[in-house]
């Protein structure tokens, strides 16, 4: 192959994986939710009554880690378990997430995004984490119990339960994306009695 066209198609293949890198930004700053609510004044004795499907997108907030960017979807929240679905939406209960990494008595549902080769701080929530990767690699970070840490791979499909244990993520080189619903939960106590408190990032 001659080395004009090899340059040409190597050029074209960094290209293309540019554009993918931008678009998958691009997505992660902002996601369609697509909420269901009753519409208004439709009450009726003889039939269901008129359901209304609201297509929604929501922008991500920014959070800053020691080597890049990741961002956060606040997606929706529920104040209480069982939860209260009022009749009609009468207000945008995603806010709750975006003033509380974690609603204690309820739950959290959100969409995270990294930046390729990002790693976050170590964290921990009173919560049940259900972690579901949708795009990308990503690593969990966990102690090792020897003041080490030890790591675990997390491939698109992958589901990571956290249960109130300290965790960090460290993204792939082409970065990774996932949802999370977190659900409220007792702060766990260890076999001596003492109680594992939040670490925040």
């Amino acid at each position: 192959m001659a080395r004009g066209k090899a340059s040409t198609l190597a050029h074209n293949k960094h290209s293309r994986a540019k554009a993918k890198a931008i678009r998958q930004a691009e997505t992660a700053r902002t996601q369609r939710r697509i909420i269901t609510s009753h519409a208004e004044g439709s009450s009726s004795q003889d039939a269901e009554p008129e359901v209304a499907v609201l297509d929604d997108v929501k922008a991500t907030k920014v959070l800053k880690c020691p080597t890049g960017t990741a961002h956060l979807g606040e997606l929706w929240a529920t104040p209480s378990a069982p939860a209260i679905n009022t009749y009609t939406l009468e207000n945008d209960d995603s806010k709750l997430g975006e003033e509380h990494f974690t609603t204690a008595t309820g739950s959290n549902l959100r969409m995270t995004y990294f930046e390729p080769n990002i790693i976050c701080g170590m964290h921990r929530t009173s919560s049940v984490d259900y972690n579901i990767i949708m795009d990308g690699e990503v690593y969990l970070q966990v102690p090792d119990g020897k003041g080490g840490v030890k790591e675990t791979v997390c491939r698109r499909g992958d589901v990571v339960i956290q249960r109130g244990t300290l965790h960090a993520w460290r993204a792939g080189a082409e970065g990774a994306r996932w949802i999370s619903v977190l659900v409220g939960a007792k702060t766990v106590v260890d076999p001596n009695g003492k109680e594992l408190p939040d670490v925040l990032l």
